[in-house]
């Protein structure tokens, strides 16, 4: 069932990522940024959260495979992969990518991590059906 979306707050800096440091769950993932989303209502349960970025950039850099193949999502843990939905498509400024967060806390910071930069065979994981 589709939730109806309330208004949340999505801060994000993508422009240039930070590298990984020690992380065993993505340790082939050079890139790492925490996206933090500001839930400015009540208690959110299995919610869609819109996130937008600037994927042309971090692939004219180097930083991002073309077809996005190697973002992943993942809760605060640095582990727990999220599912997600690119929208808009990749290698755009205003890239739209949604997120199925497990929960989110009232009137509350929440972060997730965004990994990117891993050039060895992955496979994209975006899927319409898992987020919606």
């Amino acid at each position: 069932m589709k939730k109806a979306l309330l208004s949340l707050l999505v801060l994000i800096g993508l422009a240039y990522g930070e590298l990984l440091a020690q992380n065993t769950c993505f340790e082939d993932w050079r890139y790492v940024t925490p996206v933090t989303v500001t839930n400015i209502n009540g208690a959110l349960t299995d919610y869609q959260v819109s996130i937008t970025f600037d994927s042309q950039s971090l692939i004219s850099a180097g930083k991002m495979n073309a077809d996005g193949s190697d973002i992943r999502i993942t809760s605060s843990d640095c582990c727990t992969p999220l599912h997600y939905w690119i929208q808009s498509g990749i290698n755009t400024p205003n890239t739209v990518m949604w997120v199925r967060v497990p929960n989110l806390n009232p009137f509350s910071a929440t972060t997730l991590v965004m990994y990117y930069g891993n050039s060895l065979s992955t496979t994209p994981v975006s899927s319409l059906d898992s987020v919606m």
